[in-house]
């Protein structure tokens, strides 16, 4: 990410203490500015030297704060301001390429996509335009990201979290994408447009409840994750269905939350390859607590459980101190959001409304 965007849109508060991505980013951009001037000197100056020695010295200062800190430690504002940046980069990057020269527009069967291509190109030119209106709830996200919207939000919301939270490898962080992608199948409704709409539904609500600077990285990043994969590997068949015809996966899972358990099971099990394990940097008790939030907001999508977590949440929210969540009231918030976002087309215009609603009458029709 270039200097210019560092400066444009990561101003540093200094009334906030700087976080270690931020020591690491001031760093970038002075070996910027040293390599700028070191062009402008002459073949033999001594000042050319001096810069060269500038530069290892910064590059050194950033090798040793990745090796002593704690990047998990990043205050929730600096998330924040880096998704500003990574967003404003993104509006830039859309102006300068020709969508119907992206990868996926050469690709246009999402079974033939066998590399990750380039998000940015994907971005359609009329982005700019809606930026203000990214996250609200009633946003055309198949407009604003045209062909591949899974892919495009997956990347979106958990790219700017995950490259502040761990020595983050995006490369891992595409195989997972494409890889819970394929695990979906091409059903009328429970298929990755839908899933990439709970998971924008579930962002806009964080700002709609202004939980947006409230949570940590870590905590959104399971959220997102949980919102991308609540479905994953559907057969368009339901729990009832299943369990009645005595389904391989009802037999499996004990007639208990059946699909939801089945798409735990589809997550850990994409997690298990090291090319897709975007947990991979994590300390292993992080990543415990990681994986029971996951399964718990995954678990709370069986609507048989609905109406118990509608009247837990009535009974316990008078005695909820919103800004200050324990770990277990934040998380039951989540599942609510997430069981919202779930059913949450229920609440657009009316065609939007229709038109999912077909779909799943469509699907419906699967129980045969």
């Amino acid at each position: 990410m270039h200097s210019h965007y560092i400066t444009k849109y990561f101003s540093i508060d200094n009334s906030i203490p700087t976080s270690p991505i931020e020591d690491i980013l001031t760093n970038l951009k002075s070996i910027l500015d040293y390599t700028k001037n070191l062009e402008e000197e002459e073949e033999g100056n001594d000042n050319k030297i001096i810069e060269l020695n500038k530069i290892q010295e910064k590059i050194k200062t950033c090798e040793n704060i990745l090796r002593t800190q704690n990047l998990n430690e990043v205050p929730v504002c600096k998330y924040r301001k880096f998704e500003k940046v990574y967003n404003m980069w993104c509006l830039d990057q859309s102006e300068k390429k020709d969508e119907q020269n992206s990868f996926l527009s050469q690709h246009p069967n999402k079974k033939s996509v066998t590399s990750f291509f380039n998000m940015h190109s994907l971005l359609s030119t009329k982005f700019q335009d809606q930026y203000n209106d990214i996250y609200d709830w009633n946003a055309d996200i198949e407009l604003i990201y045209k062909r591949n919207v899974f892919i495009s939000i997956g990347y979106k919301l958990l790219y700017p979290l995950g490259v502040l939270e761990t020595n983050f490898n995006t490369e891992i962080l595409k195989n997972f994408l494409l890889k819970i992608y394929s695990l979906y199948n091409d059903l009328p409704y429970h298929n990755s447009l839908h899933a990439a709409q709970v998971a924008h539904f579930s962002k806009s609500m964080l700002f709609m409840l202004d939980l947006n600077h409230k949570i940590s990285g870590i905590d959104e990043f399971c959220l997102h994750v949980s919102s991308l994969c609540h479905d994953v590997g559907h057969p368009g068949l339901n729990n009832f269905f299943l369990i009645k015809s005595e389904n391989e996966l009802a037999l499996t899972y004990n007639d208990s939350n059946v699909l939801e358990n089945y798409h735990c099971s589809l997550v850990f099990k994409t997690l298990k390859d090291s090319s897709c394990n975007i947990f991979g940097n994590y300390p292993n008790n992080i990543f415990i607590t990681c994986k029971k939030n996951i399964i718990r907001a995954i678990l709370s999508t069986d609507m048989k459980n609905h109406f118990e977590y509608i009247s837990t949440f009535r009974t316990n929210r008078e005695f909820i101190d919103y800004d200050n969540l324990t770990n277990d009231q934040l998380w039951q918030i989540f599942c609510l959001i997430l069981k919202a976002s779930d059913i949450g087309h229920s609440t657009l215009e009316w065609k939007k409304h229709l038109e999912w609603t077909l779909k799943i009458n469509e699907e419906f029709y699967l129980h045969q």
